[in-house]
Parts: C-alpha cells; sequence; structure tokens
C-alpha cells in the first residue's frame, strides 16, 4: 500500500467530501467500504453524510460494530435515519442501539415518516423549554449538554403544544429569575410533519427564516426544519436521478484517480488475504 497515495486520498476526502463521495458512489460498496475505514472517524462521517443514502446504507454492514459505533455518533439523528431507512431489516435492528438510548426512539419516530415529507427530516435536538421556568432554570438546562440547533428555544406546554420561542440572545438580556413567558414571542410558522417536501419548499415561510418548527398530527412539537436539509434534499433527488454530478476536473484530475486506485487496492489486497 502506498502511504503518500493513502494520505492524499485522506485529504481529499477532508476538502472535499462531496466530490468524494460522489466518487465513491462510482465504486462498489466494498471497494468504498475499505477505504473508509482507513480514514478518521470524522472525515468518514463527512463523506457518508454527502453520500446517497442508500449507497451510505450498502456501506455501513461492511464496517465493523466499532467503526459504525463511532460514525453514528459523529452523524446528524436525522442523517443516521436516512440512512438507516435503507437498510435491511435484521441490519438496522443490529445498529440502531449504537445510538443513545434516548435518541433511538426519536430515530424510530423519522423512521415512521415517509421518506418525502417533512418528519423524516425533522431536527429533534432542539431544547424545548416550560413558560413557568425561570431564565436561571433555562441557563442551566443549556449547560447541562450540547444541543444541534439554539437559535431559538421553543416552549411548549405539558401537552407539547406550542406556546411561544425565545431567542438564545434574549436569555442574557434579563435578569436570571425573569419568567421566561414574559419574554417569549409568538411560535412563529410551523409545518405539519405529513406536508410534502416539495410543498414545504415552495412555501413563503422561507422568506424570512431559515428554521421552521414542526407539529404532529396531534399538534405537538417535535422539533424544527432546516431550509438547508430541504435544498439538500432536492440536490439528493437529481444526483439519484443521474446518479453522478460533475467532479470539477481539476479536482477530479488532481484527487479522482488516486482515490479509485487505492479504492481497488484495498480491495485486492482483502481478497489476497482471504485466499491465504
Amino acid at each position: 500500500m502506498n502511504s503518500a497515495n493513502l494520505r492524499l486520498s485522506i485529504h481529499y476526502m477532508t476538502i472535499e467530501p462531496q466530490a468524494a463521495a460522489r466518487q465513491l458512489e462510482l465504486l462498489p460498496a466494498g471497494q468504498g467500504g475499505l477505504l473508509l475505514q482507513q480514514a478518521p472517524t470524522g472525515v468518514a462521517a463527512r463523506v457518508l453524510q454527502a453520500m446517497l443514502p442508500d449507497f451510505a446504507a450498502k456501506i455501513l454492514p461492511l464496517l465493523t460494530d466499532g467503526q459504525n459505533s463511532k460514525l453514528i455518533q459523529e452523524l446528524s439523528l436525522t442523517d443516521v435515519a436516512a440512512i438507516f431507512r435503507y437498510l435491511p431489516g435484521d441490519a438496522r435492528r443490529h445498529l440502531l442501539p449504537f445510538l443513545p438510548q434516548g435518541k433511538q426512539a426519536l430515530c424510530k419516530m423519522l423512521l415512521n415518516y415517509p421518506e418525502y415529507t417533512v418528519g423524516a427530516l425533522v431536527e429533534t435536538d432542539v431544547l424545548m423549554l416550560d413558560s413557568k421556568m425561570s431564565i436561571a432554570e433555562a441557563l442551566l438546562r443549556l449547560k447541562r449538554r450540547n444541543y444541534a440547533y439554539l437559535q431559538w428555544l421553543y416552549l411548549v406546554n405539558a401537552s407539547r403544544r406550542l406556546e411561544g420561542r425565545v431567542g438564545i440572545g434574549d436569555l442574557f438580556r434579563h435578569p436570571p429569575m425573569t419568567l421566561i413567558a414574559g419574554i417569549m414571542s409568538k411560535p412563529g410558522p410551523r409545518l405539519n410533519a405529513a406536508t410534502e417536501l416539495q410543498t414545504a419548499l415552495a412555501l413563503d415561510i422561507w422568506q424570512g427564516q431559515d428554521t421552521v418548527a414542526v407539529i404532529n398530527r396531534r399538534q405537538e412539537f417535535i422539533g424544527v426544519l432546516h431550509h438547508h436539509h430541504l435544498r439538500n434534499l432536492v440536490r439528493r433527488q437529481q444526483r439519484a436521478d443521474t446518479r453522478a454530478d460533475a467532479i470539477p476536473a481539476e479536482l477530479l484530475e488532481l484527487y479522482g484517480d488516486t482515490l479509485v486506485s487505492l479504492a481497488e487496492l484495498f480491495s485486492s489486497s482483502k481478497t489476497r488475504e482471504s485466499l491465504n
């Protein structure tokens, strides 16, 4: 194995994960999987995230449990659910426990929504507050763990229905014992999780914001939808039709042949090991 070529390929995947993903999609899944095994977890996760979910789902079962555990922890829950959707039932049941206990139920919820609906793309890792809380209590929750989305903090009642929202900056502009209810604003527009993605993409609500609250059929708040996720979906659908976007010629010339050759080298080495 040429270590210089390996370093070059990993550098390519690091700086151009989308182009690397498109290139690996042209290879058999086994070759792509062998190459991703050589990359640092964060790099491999970004390449998997950029892949079409159905192709990424062919790679995960080829990796070790240790590798999958690290990758699944690195990916967002939305990306995990998108990949899990294409896994056979046995493989999905095997990999699901690699998620933290609290996220397993959320992943199942996302999988219950059809792929073409808003519910399948919901970001569930948001901070929800009770309107009866003080700012000090809200800040304590913020300190306890990291959240994927913090532009708005959403206030819900006992039935998980939206009552309002608060900008995170507002928490630092008022005394700690101020009640959240006193500084909250209206919840803003919201989308039903059953809304089709193409319909959601065409709505006027994106004129003034990049993120919208999502509710289920019982009007319960379940998370937020990011506009950039919708845009990425359109690009993915276009890629699914063509199976390959145009990769910048200079990048392909510099890295592409090395990436393919190295993947083939790993595959050949693996075959020889199995014969010995």
